[in-house]
């Protein structure tokens, strides 16, 4: 929120400072010495104020989490998450459905699911369980875990504590 509020601060104050050079760089009577100083003033504050425009993102939104995700074994990286990994592929549906689907050697085990719906009262959109659920993966609402563009889902479970979810194509783990 604060980073898109210096974006615009920023913006605004390069146009200012760019019509207010245009003018001293035109007039004949302005010294050199006071041309290079508001030059000077004008590049630190746009080198300033850049990294907010580029990292104001306005958040993670719906469109963006709707899809299928795997267990993201970066995050707590061993034989638990791999084995997660292989097993667990969860899938946030447009029709307002968690799916999560256990695999065993390939093969679909089971599928639970349950109704959810999105919060948008935060930057980033939430995912708020609506149904109750058996699936010890349904017990609590997810958690948003953002950095920069990228996110990764935290879902507590009573079987295997916090398991990661990351969207991205499912691949054969080795």
């Amino acid at each position: 929120m604060f980073s898109g509020l210096f974006a615009l601060i920023g913006f605004v104050g390069f146009l200012i400072l760019l019509a207010i050079n245009i003018l001293f760089l035109s007039d004949e009577n302005s010294s050199i010495v006071n041309k290079i100083l508001l030059f000077g003033i004008s590049g630190f504050v746009v080198l300033f104020f850049l990294p907010f425009v580029f990292n104001s993102d306005g958040g993670i939104k719906e469109s963006r989490i709707i899809g299928k995700y795997v267990v993201n074994t970066n995050v707590l990286p061993g034989k638990n998450a791999d084995w997660q990994y292989e097993h667990y592929k969860l899938e946030v549906t447009k029709d307002k459905y968690l799916v999560v689907s256990f695999y065993d050697k390939g093969t679909l085990m089971s599928k639970d699911s349950v109704e959810y719906t999105f919060v948008k009262r935060f930057v980033s959109d939430r995912i708020k369980i609506l149904g109750p659920s058996q699936h010890h993966f349904f017990q609590d609402n997810p958690t948003l875990y953002r950095k920069g563009s990228s996110f990764t889902y935290r879902f507590f479970s009573k079987k295997y504590g916090n398991v990661y979810f990351r969207k991205k194509k499912w691949y054969e783990f080795h």
